[in-house]
């Protein structure tokens, strides 16, 4: 009997377009739209998830950002997006968000060349020469590359500086891959007019997104032969005044409902709240047990002292609450780069560049500042004036002391020191205790030969 077998083909279902597996996680995972915040995630977010992103700066618009990069993501991959909002909330929403730059090959080598002008000047001389066993490592790195294309449409590239044209917004909407749910609080769509009903508008949104996954075939129970499809719900702003008088209980049995849906279906959310609900920390931490990974992103608008500390970052990220799905520990504790890996502890930071937006490790500056003295210059080096002058106070006035003018050096100018008559007084003291005594001084020793005559022995004084 041979001892080799025929290696079968996997019986599972292929994953949904724009979504990846992972050995360590069952789930299929769809990207952020950002590399940097997928690795954080690590490895991006699952299926059947709701994430939760806190923005308590009032004064930026980074919830709005995230939402943007999610919902073209989700677009380019060919995957449903669901946004929710009031009324123009959601088209203003889309309409602003980022694109894939798609560059031809002569275009690229250009604007590659007119990045890198002028740099390899500084790289010339600024290059030093070291040992040859660092010559071959690679430079210090604070975030993770994103290395996707349309070859791959787990992540794509996008550009802040391109956007969704029209024609596209237009065929992606009537495709039906584009869809709205507009939040009007206190009234519900009748036959050609709306009625005024009781009730909380979140729990006619709630319908409404049923009723989406039902017919685009998104729940796990469907029997209909078409490919999976994965389907992303955005949640801009939720719980605000689109809403209506949201009550905190009505927010826990919405989030609560949200995540039951999403668990029977191949459906992920993304949520932002408004900026006063996100300062309002008891409020924060009791609706983070309705999601199930929490992210916030701590603006420097509402400080205004950390842009000076930390001048090269617009905020920092903190990761409250990673996903942990199908596991018993979250894998982002050993798949992460940026976290660190085996349960780092690294501060993570995020900046906005022209084109993208990145999410780093943060590092302490040198010690005393970039751009700051370490050391206070005496007035006489500056070649500023005398602190005394005109004052009519001259060194030797002083009556607790006197003045001694030190030459440093040629065009170095005089430093002028103030001792103390105590200090001084000290300094003589200690200076005659430890002089030694004189030879002259010593106590001289007689010593006697015997002569010629012994009763007369002839004396030498040494």
């Amino acid at each position: 009997m041979s001892s080799f077998r025929r290696i079968k083909a996997s019986s599972a279902p292929a994953p949904p377009p724009g979504t990846i597996l992972f050995p360590s996680v069952s789930l299929p995972h769809l990207s952020t739209g950002l590399a940097s915040l997928d690795d954080v995630l690590a490895p991006g977010q699952p299926l059947s998830s709701a994430l939760l992103i806190l923005t308590p700066d009032a004064h930026s618009a980074w919830g709005k950002l995230m939402q943007r990069y999610w919902i073209s993501q989700g677009l380019l991959g060919g995957q449903g997006v669901v946004v929710v909002g009031g009324e123009g909330e959601g088209e203003d929403l889309v309409e602003g968000a980022m694109w894939e730059a798609k560059k031809q090959p002569d275009q690229k080598a250009e604007e590659s060349a007119s990045d890198g002008e002028g740099l390899e000047e500084e790289e010339e001389v600024g290059k030093k020469k070291i040992a040859w066993r660092y010559g071959g490592m690679g430079k210090f790195k604070t975030t993770v590359e994103s290395s996707s294309s349309s070859a791959n449409s787990f992540n794509y590239t996008l550009s802040l500086t391109h956007h969704i044209p029209r024609s596209t917004l237009a065929a992606l909407k009537a495709s039906g891959q584009l869809a709205y749910v507009v939040a009007r609080p206190g009234s519900r769509k009748g036959k050609g007019k709306e009625e005024a009903v009781e009730g909380s508008e979140l729990d006619r949104v709630l319908l409404e997104l049923k009723r989406i996954i039902e017919e685009g075939d998104y729940s796990y129970a469907s029997t209909s032969k078409q490919p999976a499809r994965a389907l992303r719900i955005a949640l801009p702003n939720l719980f605000s005044t689109s809403y209506g008088d949201v009550s905190m209980t009505q927010m826990y049995r919405f989030l609560h409902s949200l995540r039951s849906l999403l668990r029977s279906s191949r459906t992920a959310a993304m949520i932002t709240l408004p900026a006063h609900l996100c300062q309002k920390s008891e409020l924060r931490e009791r609706l983070m047990w309705g999601t199930d990974a929490v992210v916030e992103l701590e603006g420097f608008g509402s400080d205004p002292t950390l842009p000076l500390l930390f001048p090269s970052h617009h905020g920092l990220l903190h990761l409250h609450s990673p996903f942990h799905l199908s596991s018993l520990s979250p894998p982002s504790a050993k798949l992460s780069t940026l976290v660190g890996g085996r349960g780092g502890q690294n501060n993570l930071a995020f900046k906005l560049k022209r084109k993208a937006f990145v999410v780093e490790t943060l590092h302490l500056d040198v010690e005393g500042g970039v751009g700051e003295r370490r050391t206070t210059a005496p007035v006489a080096l500056g070649g500023g004036e005398d602190p005394h002058a005109g004052h009519g106070h001259e060194g030797h006035e002083h009556g607790h002391g006197e003045t001694e003018e030190v030459q440093l050096g040629e065009g170095a100018g005089r430093v002028r020191i103030e001792v103390s008559q105590e200090e001084r007084e000290r300094e003589e003291k200690k200076e005659r205790e430890t002089v030694l005594p004189r030879k002259s001084a010593m106590k001289k020793k007689t010593v006697g030969f015997a002569g010629v005559d012994p009763t007369k022995p002839e004396l030498y004084e040494f």
